[in-house]
């Protein structure tokens, strides 16, 4: 019941925004992406389709993390770096910076 109050929810918001790390291999992503672009949720990217990687945190390629939206243009992305934050997790967050439409 729980899942189906969320799915209701996320159907009639007019914005809203999820965020985390997607840790799936590139169909099952590509898969995601579909379902979420079904509802209405694009995935923040920079202005040209622009994304940050954020994993491996000492040597970030990939990128994992990922926010997407609906209602909400991307004004910014940014991944803080250093030893502290490498430290901290496997992944560096993705800070978003976003702006209603």
């Amino acid at each position: 019941m729980r899942n189906w109050l969320i799915l209701a929810a996320a159907l009639l918001a007019p914005a809203l925004s999820l965020a985390g790390p997607v840790d799936l291999n590139s169909a099952d992503a590509a898969t995601l992406a579909r379902e979420l672009d079904g509802i209405g949720l694009a995935r923040a990217t920079l202005l040209g389709g622009g994304v940050r990687p954020t994993f491996p945190s000492r040597v970030p390629v990939f990128a994992l993390d990922r926010v997407y939206m609906r209602g909400f243009r991307c004004l910014t992305q940014e991944v803080p770096r250093g030893v502290a934050w490498a430290r901290m997790s496997d992944h560096l967050p993705l800070v978003v910076e976003l702006e209603p439409d």
